[in-house]
């Protein structure tokens, strides 16, 4: 009826006067005409904050240009003088003039770019070690006698590494610099908004002023007219409009009177055979949709809640005990993104079925939203018979469901809180179901927890690590641990694979699995991916100098899959090896199986690319994930590395000895290295030498140490040790360079 009256109203709007609009239309005209001047004087103060932004962006950018070209020529200065000593090159020399003229012009290039103060500090830290160093590289490439491993060569490179340092300390403060230069950019860029709001808020008060003085002699006459019809649309018909003047205005209020009249007129007859049972029906219908899920027909949030607190209240006159299971289906949304939403709303309808068969007449389920449920059971005795429920539900979940001629599979995770009489709210129960849910998916999925107040504890602490960790990204409070991997037929060192250490200030050192996963959660792996990428490929290049190999040693660096879907992976490996002067042949990424089944074709896409740079790849953890033998002839990858949970007692177990050869009968198959994982103990060596196993790393040769460890390692390792070689001298086994 509604509907009807404002079509009327318009209808007879259109009637005015001309008189009347041709007023309007110019009180309209002098609102719109300040407020169009006023947003070009917005829109000129914006750009100029925004171009006072831009501007101190590419002023701190420039900044850095100098130091970070440093950074860079100061290694290959270093592999010059290595290479002339060593093998006496004359262009070796020559090469090194260059690059000593181009340093010196670098630094002065950068003392005349950096700020008052930071000049100073490059000029008497890091230029100083550089003049030092450069002093003892003249002399010796005057007179080319110092051998390998030489006093004088391991100055030259104490004084190359402290001007290094000098460069990160120059580049941590100058960052500084910048955000603060920012910080003031953006301040402007602030108040230049504010200056826009300012005048808009001002032009709105003139505009509306203006506005208002001229339209009044129209909204004055109209008033009268104005009421009647709000009243006609709220529904009283009733209303009569005064007639007060015979003009165009009185005609139009007549006949306002006459549509209102026979709009009366109408509902009282539609009331008359309106049947009661048609309302009760309706108001029945209402009831119903607001209390339960359009798609599945189960209780909704708000009388689920209703029952929970029932349920509350008749605790203390029954004193028997009820439980919540709170569930979250585990892969929901991969399905309804890859199917559509209507096979995703077809799988909760198939699961809220199965519920229902897990479950009695008298208990209550209920889709909260998205793929949660929640389940009240009433009359438990213990949490025996709430867990058994939840066994139940999860072993009926187990079963594949048919959606668009697809199987698929989906699994739940369930949190189970157990109330009783010194329980007050329903609120609390399901905060404490919800707490145990998410330990539930911690823990691995597709299985339950019960609420122990203890878990509180356990997110309290969660919380305040992720704040830790967020911390030591932005100070960047990491450092590298390595672990060789050897030949086993040789004993030589032929890669080293870096492991990335939080320095904690309380907790000392934290190992990668105490915070790695919270960093996939949050994104932070990202950035602390980067920084180990950029610091293993510097080292490498470093230890590839100190301590040169036919083949050259290899750096093997862990990407999670965060790191491996993001669309700047390439650029980011481009640049870590662009900036440490490494070999990308002398590169190797590790990527767990399930990473790498996450989107198969792009999997293989990536890995294309990264193979087109001249990187090598490996697949990590080999044996615990779901890929098939199919996928792995597609992969384009190089090196297979067996997880050590089959590495551990090998030899015990027949079983576990027949898939440890299989697998390295596949890799041999596939022209593939293959590395074993976790090796501790003489006896496991002897089992993989026995099977040709290629390479191995573990305890038994070396646990994971710094940098300088690891240098002690490879200076011991010239000379390998007879118990790692194997029983065909000469045959020495490397990884091999990629086709």
């Amino acid at each position: 009826m509604q509907i009807v009256t404002t079509s009327m109203t318009m209808n007879l709007l259109g009637s005015l006067p001309t008189s009347l609009r041709s007023r309007f239309i110019v009180a309209i005209a002098a609102m719109l005409f300040p407020l169009a001047v006023l947003a070009g004087i917005e829109f000129i103060a914006l750009r100029m904050a925004v171009r006072s932004f831009e501007g101190a962006a590419a002023a701190a950018s420039a900044t850095l240009s100098p130091v970070t070209h440093l950074q860079a020529l100061l290694p290959r200065a270093s592999i010059a003088v290595h290479h002339y000593v060593l093998q006496g090159r004359l262009e070796d020399r020559q090469r090194f003039g260059g690059l000593s003229h181009q340093i010196d012009l670098t630094f002065d290039e950068a003392k005349a770019a950096l700020k008052p103060g930071r000049e100073v500090i490059l000029a008497r830290s890091a230029g100083g070690e550089w003049l030092r160093a450069k002093g003892i590289a003249l002399a010796m490439l005057a007179r080319s006698t110092d051998a390998p491993g030489g006093r004088n060569l391991d100055l030259f490179d104490a004084h190359i590494g402290g001007a290094m340092d000098a460069l990160d300390e120059v580049i941590v403060q100058t960052r500084q610099d910048i955000e603060n230069e920012l910080s003031a950019a953006r301040g402007v860029e602030r108040k230049g908004l504010f200056l826009m709001v300012a005048i808009f808020l001002a032009g709105l008060g003139i505009a509306s002023g203006i506005g208002t003085l001229l339209a009044r002699s129209v909204l004055i006459p109209l008033q009268v007219l104005e009421l009647g019809v709000d009243r006609f649309a709220g529904g009283d018909f009733a209303h009569r409009i005064p007639l007060v003047s015979e003009d165009e205005l009185g005609k139009l209020a007549s006949t306002f009177n006459t549509m209102a009249e026979r709009i009366e007129r109408s509902v009282a007859e539609g009331v008359e055979h309106l049947q009661a049972e048609r309302v009760e029906k309706f108001q029945a219908e209402l009831a119903y949709q607001a209390l339960h899920d359009p798609v599945t027909n189960l209780a909704n949030r708000v009388l689920f809640f209703d029952r929970v607190a029932h349920a509350v209240a008749r605790w203390d006159r029954h004193n028997e005990h009820l439980a919540v299971l709170l569930l979250d289906l585990d892969g929901f949304k991969t399905i309804n993104d890859s199917l559509g939403h209507a096979a995703g709303d077809q799988l909760l309808i198939a699961v809220s079925e199965r519920l229902r068969a897990c479950l009695r007449p008298e208990d209550t389920i209920a889709r909260l939203g998205g793929d949660e449920f929640a389940i009240l059971l009433e009359g438990m005795g213990d949490t025996v018979d709430a867990t058994h429920v939840a066994r139940r539900i999860i072993a009926a979940l187990e079963t594949s469901f048919a959606l668009a001629d697809t199987e698929v599979n989906v699994e739940c995770s369930i949190g189970i809180v157990l109330g009783g009489p010194k329980d007050e709210r329903a609120d609390e129960l399901l905060r404490n179901a919800d707490l145990a849910m998410y330990m539930a998916k911690a823990h691995g999925k597709a299985r339950y927890e019960v609420f122990d107040p203890s878990m509180y504890v356990v997110v309290r602490e969660s919380l305040e690590l992720e704040t830790d960790l967020r911390g030591a990204v932005e100070r960047q409070d990491f450092t590298l641990h390595y672990q060789p991997v050897i030949a086993i037929a040789t004993g030589k060192v032929v890669a080293v694979e870096a492991l990335v250490r939080w320095k904690h200030p309380q907790r000392g050192l934290v190992p990668p699995l105490a915070f790695i996963p919270l960093a996939e959660e949050t994104g932070l792996i990202l950035p602390i991916g980067r920084w180990v990428l950029q610091r293993a490929c510097r080292q490498g290049g470093w230890w590839q100098v100190q301590f040169p190999s036919d083949p050259p040693l290899m750096m093997s660096v862990n990407l999670s899959a965060k790191q491996f879907q993001h669309p700047g992976l390439v650029e980011e490996v481009t640049q870590a090896l662009r900036g440490s002067g490494l070999d990308p042949r002398c590169l190797i990424v590790e990527i767990t199986e399930s990473a790498l089944m996450q989107d198969v074709e792009a999997t293989i896409g990536n890995l294309r690319t990264l193979k087109e740079l001249g990187v090598r790849v490996a697949i990590d953890d080999f044996g615990t994930g779901y890929s098939s033998l199919n996928y792995l002839r597609r992969f384009p990858i190089d090196i297979v590395k067996i997880d050590n949970s089959f590495i551990h007692g090998l030899g015990v177990d027949p079983e576990q000895l027949a898939l440890v050869r299989a697998v390295i009968a596949l890799g041999q198959a596939l022209n593939l290295q293959v590395v074993a994982e976790g090796v501790e103990r003489g006896e496991e060596l002897e089992q993989l030498r026995s099977l040709h196993c290629h390479l191995a790393q573990g305890s038994y040769f070396a646990w994971p140490t710094d940098h300088e460890g690891v240098a002690k390692f490879l200076t011991k390792a010239r000379h390998p040790d007879p118990r790692l070689s194997g029983s065909r001298p000469g045959s020495a086994i490397s990884l091999r360079s990629p086709s």
